[in-house]
């Protein structure tokens, strides 16, 4: 098994190794710093985690300090732009007082949709759906069968008739464990309805 899976993983690295080939025998500056870097970081071999990892760790820290040093100097000429005469004060003035309006009405609509119309996610397609659908489904169980079953209001579950055919007290148990005996409805051939009372409904998180 380790043979094969080392067979299937020299037949992966085949192509890489000769487009390296062929980038070693250019003689452009550019791919020379490529080669020799790859060959430090692939030589020897059984250290190559450990550099890809301190390696990957002090470029990713040196981006950081790099962009972090740059936003700093945006900061300073930006702020040397601005009193660098008259005009240029009004310009920036007028576009941070945009800048604070645009903001300050950004958080008064979501705020606003937020008061009036409940949790602003709700705007999104997929809000509260896992969640609806733990509170929804649930198990019936008969005398003879059991099913899956969901509820179509709040007081409501539909179901297949023969899962609760010849049994007078279904049961109906959800998520968290609990059940409790509902009402049946009429007979019928295919489908039927179980009802809960209102103490009942009242007891549950619906």
């Amino acid at each position: 098994m380790l043979s094969l899976a080392s067979f299937f993983v020299y037949l992966l690295l085949l192509p890489f190794r000769a487009i390296y080939r062929l980038i070693k025998k250019l003689k452009w500056k550019i791919t020379k710093r490529f080669v020799t870097y790859i060959d430090r970081l692939l030589s020897p071999l059984y250290l190559f985690p450990l550099k890809l990892l301190t390696y990957s760790a002090y470029y990713f820290l040196r981006l950081s300090i790099r962009t972090g040093l740059e936003l700093i100097k945006m900061i300073i000429d930006t702020v040397k732009f601005s009193f660098k005469s008259y005009r240029n004060f009004i310009k920036s003035f007028l576009l941070f007082s945009l800048i604070i309006y645009v903001a300050a009405s950004l958080f008064v609509i979501v705020d606003y949709l937020r008061t009036h119309y409940g949790y602003y996610g709700k705007f999104l397609c997929s809000f509260g759906t896992q969640e609806n659908l733990k509170k929804s489904v649930v198990r019936i169980v008969g005398g003879y069968s059991e099913g899956t079953d969901f509820f179509i209001s709040d007081n409501q579950v539909l179901t297949n008739f023969h899962v609760i055919a010849d049994e007078p007290s279904p049961k109906i148990i959800f998520p968290d464990g609990s059940f409790i005996t509902p009402t049946k409805s009429p007979e019928d051939a295919v489908l039927a309805f179980l009802y809960l009372s209102q103490s009942q409904k009242d007891e549950r998180w619906f």
